[in-house]
């Protein structure tokens, strides 16, 4: 029964982590003492990575710079 706890506890680490939860409160959601046990527990589905590697061609959100909306990269052209 013990091994089928752990492969639980790897799940439910791992699935929250692919849903964007933050790191911290996957760890006190788990009871663990310290981050480096949730560390251990979390990991990534090959479709978690790809989809991951798909942001980069995703446009940047827009947001607000003084009295007008620019993107990241326009903002990166200014500098």
């Amino acid at each position: 029964m013990s091994g089928r706890l752990h492969i639980l506890r790897h799940t439910f680490c791992s699935r929250l982590a692919m849903r964007g939860v933050q790191v911290m409160a996957i760890k006190e959601l788990a009871g663990h003492a310290s981050l480096s046990t949730t560390m251990r527990y979390m990991h990534l589905s090959p479709c978690a990575k790809r989809d991951a590697i798909l942001m980069l061609d995703a446009p940047l959100p827009e947001r607000k710079v003084g009295n007008s909306l620019a993107t990241g990269r326009e903002e990166a052209a200014k500098e």
